[in-house]
């Protein structure tokens, strides 16, 4: 209960960001302010499959959706593209068995030896 003489008083604090600095936020959740830097780590870890050997690599429905897909320097590998991809690069395989879903654009396939290609 407040009497008419009580008089309360609120103080806010309002916080705004002023440096409207632009944030992109990676599909792991690391967070960058240079979009240059974003699409290439997003290349790197999302789009790549790099230095592999002996593994079973695999890239299921959705996980690609219609982006180019780098796969480099691997050997003894199982390798799948399940989804939909742009241009695919494949330089430098050995011993390996690589199947890719439907591709828009070219498949550029060099400097491979001894590989098994399935392409839809």
């Amino acid at each position: 209960y407040c009497s008419s003489s009580q008089r309360f008083h609120f103080h806010f604090i309002l916080f705004v960001d002023t440096s409207r600095t632009m944030k992109y936020i990676a599909t792991d959740g690391t967070v960058f302010t240079d979009r240059s830097q974003y699409r290439k780590y997003e290349m790197e870890t999302q789009y790549t499959f790099r230095d592999m050997v002996s593994a079973r690599l695999v890239k299921l429905p959705g996980s690609i959706q219609g982006q180019p897909f780098i796969i480099t320097d691997c050997s003894h590998c199982e390798i799948l593209l399940m989804d939909n991809c742009d241009q695919v690069q494949i330089d430098n395989v050995t011993d390996s068995k690589i199947f890719i879903g439907a591709s828009s654009e070219s498949i550029f396939i060099r400097n491979c030896t001894n590989c098994t290609f399935t392409i839809a």
